[in-house]
């Protein structure tokens, strides 16, 4: 049995390729907004956050073989605890990662800090697509300026709600944002400066990126954590043949 740790488009698609190829699989994501995007025909999908312990039990239980990591690229949580367990339990573990494009007309930075402190130093009415889980950082700026985009679930809008935002400065999203609808939002907001993570294409990146140059909004970008994979793969195809042929892929 192939465990895919999913919550991202990609995982749907990994498991697309797996029912194609009749390969036995399940599916976890840590939400119920996970397992919409997740459940297809076809495939076994698991709703709740695990531990490592949890990892533990659902690979002997399952009878895993091998791990696909098929994460957000920012869960570097999950992905650390993944690769920890696949190793004590001595099984493969193979990340699939989103490919990534440096954008010429963004600002890249390291972590929120430095991101934040170079705001400090601005005017001008910022969009924030950094996810619930940090958006209290960004309050010495002041939240007059400051939107926030996040997940329509009830654990988003508590973290937004505690933090002190106003309801009419959180926007919601089920979905990746087009960006026809990025536009709408930035003209109507009068966004000055969009800050987002490096989630790559099938993040909506692009999209952003795009309305924000029409706005001529300044891109500022969270730089995606660097962990160290035991077998990494961008390419779907290459993904499946390392399943399909794991010999030819041992190092």
């Amino acid at each position: 049995m192939i465990w895919i740790i999913g919550g991202t488009s990609n995982a749907v698609e990994i498991s697309r390729l797996m029912q194609a190829e009749q390969l036995p699989h399940l599916v976890t994501v840590t939400t119920a907004l996970g397992r919409n995007i997740a459940a297809l025909e076809g495939s076994t999908v698991l709703t709740g956050a695990l531990t490592p312990q949890d990892m533990g039990q659902l690979i002997d239980d399952r009878s895993i073989t091998t791990v696909v990591d098929a994460s957000h690229p920012f869960a570097v949580d999950v992905s650390r605890q993944a690769m920890t367990v696949c190793e004590q339990k001595a099984i493969r573990y193979i990340r699939y990662e989103r490919k990534q494009v440096r954008h010429a007309a963004a600002r890249y930075f390291g972590d929120y800090e430095g991101l934040i402190a170079y705001l400090q130093n601005t005017s001008g009415n910022v969009l924030i697509t950094t996810g619930s889980k940090y958006c209290a950082k960004y309050l010495p700026l002041g939240v007059e300026r400051l939107f926030v985009r996040v997940l329509n679930t009830p654990a988003s809008l508590q973290q937004t709600d505690e933090a002190g935002y106003p309801p009419d400065h959180v926007l919601t999203m089920r979905a990746v944002v087009s960006e026809a609808e990025n536009l709408q939002t930035m003209k109507e907001l009068k966004i000055r400066y969009l800050v987002t993570k490096d989630s790559g294409v099938d993040g909506g990146l692009d999209e952003k990126i795009l309305a924000a140059q029409s706005v001529g909004a300044e891109v500022l970008i969270i730089d995606r954590p660097q962990l160290e994979y035991p077998l990494v793969f961008t390419d779907y195809s290459e993904l499946m043949q390392s399943i399909i042929h794991p010999k030819s892929f041992e190092a």
